[in-house]
């Protein structure tokens, strides 16, 4: 059983996409996600038709301020709160390297403000 496997992650703080390794411990990847996410709690946001999904803190507008920062993905339904988390995942659920290309995947985030975010939807 694979111990780690590829995901790309989206950093708001430094705004920048980046190759990551996720680890798979006691069977499951809770743990990793939620480090790279910063949460306690996540769900899955947006997911592809390859397998790939965005995982990001569902709790994230709960605990907005004025300091928040957001992503947006070309495509998805809306901007989503905090640093979010593309990984693979095959038929039956279990996680698996990601398959979505790299440079495509980065082309289609753009990193808000609240401001930002205010300005656009409200």
């Amino acid at each position: 059983m694979k111990k780690s496997f590829k995901a790309y992650l989206i950093d708001v703080n430094a705004e920048t996409v980046t190759l990551v390794n996720v680890d798979k411990v006691n069977g499951h990847c809770l743990t990793s996600i939620y480090k790279f996410l910063d949460c306690s709690c996540m769900t899955v946001a947006t997911q592809y038709d390859n397998g790939d999904a965005i995982f990001v803190n569902d709790e994230g507008l709960l605990t907005q301020n004025e300091e928040s920062k957001f992503f947006e993905v070309e495509g998805a339904h809306q901007p989503f709160i905090g640093n979010g988390l593309l990984m693979g995942s095959d038929e039956e659920g279990d996680t698996q390297d990601i398959k979505t290309d790299f440079e495509e995947f980065k082309r289609k985030i753009k990193f808000l403000s609240i401001k930002q975010i205010r300005n656009k939807y409200l």
